[in-house]
Order: structure tokens, then C-alpha cells, then sequence
């Protein structure tokens, strides 16, 4: 199972996957691969190993461990059995990441980290296969060994541009110093490197998890400097100088003249509505809110339409407004304690400056 088609074991028709998720108590070592079968709904679950992290000659492919005399001590294969339960031999040579990831997408998971095993042992330097196992263990949840494989793959040989994904890592795991100093290292040793705006604007977001800001706001400002057009860099530094008024509005409309695309710029135009509510002007914060709206429709333009009403004292069209976010999502707790707010007559005030 999980490395080919899946035939249901009770009527012999051909199976679905319908989850690939981690096991309890297996920490990061395996995971479970969810058929079903469209025929009698019956439903099977396949235990795979995630196998060798680092591909390394002399682990078994299977489950990563030692070879001893050719043969794995944990789950009995030998090489040439584990090539043949793969099914190796016809791993096509010209895109064997992307006929990986089909087969990942296809629910052939073991097939597919067999694949990308085999090929980084010959080809180490694969960003893309480092890149497509990385993906995947990040799905799965499975952070530690995704790091741990990340730093692995450059000892191995992977390019200096994994760096990056080390450094998200990291961060990922609230690691933020380590992942200031994997930023570094990647600055330090590709100078010119195609991905330094973005190991800049996210060495910014570690440094600000540490509430060194001024060491983020060099970065912001380095970031855009590099990739102007970037508007995740933009929206990092807005936020990080909310209070700074003149400044945050400053910034929104310089990322709004490098910005043509609709759903970039009505994020844009939400921090504008937002820091507009927050020094009580309802009027600049409405017309921003609803230019956000009009753009992406976004729950988030509309709740602050509602905020920016409420400061204008339009207690009713506020409340539709934030109806209409808990309709489209019943769970959203910033639009209920607004609706429970204005139902209690709070008004106008629910909205002003926190």
C-alpha cells in the first residue's frame, strides 16, 4: 500500500486516499495513509516509516536505518528487495522530483520518499528534492525531523539557497536567535544570491520576535530596498511602526505604487483602514475598509467596514457588517465580541483606540 494502486481488500476495486496524517505516539517516525474504497466505503489505513531524513549509502531506504551486510536489521529488506518493492527500476531519469510530488498528490507516499531518497543520493545538490521532502514533512507536522533533515541535506551538499528554508525552520520552532544567525550565514555566503531580500526581511521577523526592532527595521528597509515590490516585506515593517503614524501611512502608499495586484493591494488598504480606527478616524477608515472590500471581498475589509461604522455611530450598518463575517465564518471571535458589544450598547466606543 501507498507505493501503488491500492485495491480494496473486500471487492477489488480500486481505492482513494483520503488523508495522509501523523501517527500518536510515533513522534516523527512514521505516519498513516488513509483508502477508502468508492465501491463498499471500506476503509484501510497504511503504515509507513518516513525512512532515511539525509539519504546516506548504507541505510535502508525503507526506514532509514543501518545496513548491515546489505540487509536492514529493522524491517528485514535487502537493497535489491527494497528497489523492487518500490519499484525503482522505472523511476523515470529526466523529472524524478516531479514524478515524486505526483505521486505524494496521488497518496504513493512511500513510493515517492523511495524516489526522492534515490535521487538525492546521486544527486545531493537537488534543491527542488530537498524542497519536496521538506514540504511534506512540514504537512505532516513533523517540525524537528524537517529541521533536522534540513541541516542534514547541507551537510550533505545541498545548496547554500536551503539555508533559508533551515532559517523558516527555525522560526517555526520559536528558535529565534538560531534562525538570526542561518540568515547570516546564508547573507555571508551568497552575497548576490537571488533569495538575500528574503533571508533580510525574515532575519527581520526573528529579530522582532526578540523585540530587537531597530535590528528589524534595518531589515524591513533592506528588503524592500532589494525586492520593491514585495508587499509581505511592506506589511512587516507597517506593522512593526503601527504607532508611528506618518511613518506606517508613508509606507502603505509607497507599497500601493509598486503593487497592481488586487488581493496585495487590499491587504495594503486593511492596515491603512485599521491604523485609521485606531486614532478614531472613522471616515478615512471606512473609505480605506471598503477600497479593501471592493478589491478582494475579504472578511477582513469587511469586519473593519463594520469598526470603522461603529466609530461613524452607524450602530446598524455596523452590526450587518459583522453578521455578514460570522455568516461566511462562525467562528471569527473578533466579529462575535463585536456583535455582543454593540448588542449591549457599547457603540461607538467598543471601536476606539485599545
Amino acid at each position: 500500500m501507498s507505493v501503488g494502486p491500492v485495491k480494496c481488500q473486500n471487492c477489488r476495486s480500486l481505492c482513494e486516499v483520503t488523508q495522509i496524517a501523523p501517527l500518536a505516539n510515533e513522534a516523527d517516525t512514521a505516519f498513516g495513509v488513509t483508502w477508502r474504497c468508492d465501491e463498499c466505503a471500506e476503509e484501510f489505513i497504511d503504515i509507513c516509516p518516513v525512512g532515511p531524513l539525509v539519504p546516506l549509502p548504507g541505510l535502508c531506504l525503507n526506514c532509514g536505518v543501518s545496513l548491515v551486510d546489505d540487509c536492514c536489521m529493522d524491517c528485514g529488506m535487502s537493497v535489491g528487495e527494497a528497489e523492487l518493492f518500490f519499484g525503482l527500476w522505472d523511476m523515470p531519469k529526466n523529472d524524478p522530483v516531479g514524478y515524486a510530488v505526483n505521486l505524494l498528490n496521488l497518496g504513493r507516499a512511500r513510493r515517492a520518499l523511495a524516489v526522492l531518497n534515490t535521487h538525492l543520493l546521486s544527486v545531493p545538490e537537488d534543491a527542488d528534492a530537498w524542497m519536496a521532502k521538506s514540504e511534506f514533512l512540514r504537512q505532516l507536522g513533523f517540525v524537528d525531523a524537517r529541521l533536522q533533515m534540513l541541516r542534514g541535506a547541507m551537510e550533505a551538499g545541498a545548496p547554500v539557497a536551503l539555508l533559508i528554508s533551515c532559517g523558516i525552520a527555525l522560526f517555526e520552532l520559536g528558535q529565534f536567535e538560531e534562525a538570526i544567525q542561518t540568515y547570516r550565514d546564508y547573507l555571508d555566503r551568497e552575497p548576490s544570491g537571488e533569495w538575500r531580500a528574503v533571508a533580510m526581511g525574515n532575519l527581520g521577523n526573528a529579530a522582532k520576535s526578540l523585540d530587537r526592532f531597530e535590528l528589524a527595521e534595518t531589515m524591513y528597509q533592506r528588503a524592500i530596498d532589494l525586492a520593491p515590490s514585495e508587499t509581505a516585506f511592506y506589511l512587516n515593517y507597517i506593522r512593526l511602526v503601527r504607532k508611528d503614524v506618518v511613518l506606517a501611512l508613508e509606507l502603505i502608499e509607497g507599497a500601493l505604487e509598486q503593487q497592481p495586484i488586487p488581493e496585495m493591494r487590499s491587504l495594503l488598504l486593511e492596515e491603512k483602514s485599521f491604523i485609521y480606527a485606531e486614532q478614531q478616524k472613522g471616515l478615512e477608515a471606512l473609505a480605506a475598509a471598503e477600497a479593501a472590500f471592493l478589491l478582494s471581498s475579504s472578511l477582513t475589509a469587511r469586519y473593519l467596514k463594520g469598526r470603522a461604522l461603529a466609530l461613524l455611530g452607524r450602530l446598524d450598518e455596523a452590526r450587518q457588517e459583522m453578521n455578514a463575517v460570522l455568516v461566511k465564518d462562525p467562528g471569527n471571535v473578533d466579529a462575535a465580541r463585536a456583535i455582543k458589544m454593540l448588542t449591549d450598547g457599547l457603540g461607538k466606543g467598543l471601536f476606539g483606540t485599545n
